[in-house]
C-alpha cells in the first residue's frame, strides 16, 4: 500500500506543480562524435629459394631471423617495428594510428641473416586503399658464402 501512495503522490507532484523545480526535465543526451583509429596488419614471409626463380614452391624450406622493416604512414613511428620472421618465415607488421585510414604507400625491406642474399626485389611497394587494413609480402633468398 505505501507504494502507491508513493506513485501518487509522484504522479501528482508532477502534475500539480506542488514541488516545482524539484524535478527536472530530461532531455535528450547529444549523439557523441564517433572517433577513429587505424589498425592495419601487414603478413610478410620469407623463404628459402632454392631453385632461384623467386616463388615459393612447396619443397621449399621457410626462412627464420628475417628483420622486416617497414616506411609508410606512421609505419616507423607507430609500428612494432622491426619484425622478425619465425621458424614458419611469417612475420605480421601491426600499425595503428589515430583517425580513419587513409590510402598510403609501404614501403617494406627485408634484412636477412648474413649469409643470404635477395632471390625476390629488395624491396616491395605496396599501396593500401583508405579501406584496405592488411597487406602481404613474401621474400626468397637463397645461400650463398662468404669465401
Amino acid at each position: 500500500m505505501s507504494l502507491s501512495i508513493l506513485i501518487i503522490l509522484g504522479f501528482s507532484a508532477t502534475c500539480c506543480g506542488l514541488f516545482e523545480g524539484v524535478f527536472t526535465r530530461i532531455s535528450a543526451t547529444p549523439t557523441p562524435e564517433i572517433l577513429y583509429d587505424c589498425f592495419i596488419n601487414f603478413n610478410l614471409s620469407a623463404w628459402i629459394d632454392s631453385n632461384v626463380n623467386g616463388v615459393w614452391d612447396e619443397s621449399e624450406e621457410p626462412l627464420a631471423d628475417v628483420a622486416f622493416h617497414i616506411d609508410g604512414n606512421f609505419a616507423s613511428v607507430l609500428s612494432a617495428y622491426p619484425c622478425i620472421s619465425d621458424e614458419a618465415g611469417q612475420c605480421t607488421l601491426r600499425i595503428w594510428y589515430p583517425g580513419m585510414c587513409v590510402a598510403g604507400n609501404y614501403e617494406i625491406t627485408p634484412i636477412a641473416p648474413e649469409t643470404y642474399k635477395a632471390t625476390t626485389p629488395e624491396s616491395i611497394n605496396l599501396f593500401l586503399e583508405a579501406n584496405e587494413f592488411s597487406g602481404e609480402a613474401e621474400f626468397g633468398f637463397m645461400s650463398f658464402s662468404n669465401e
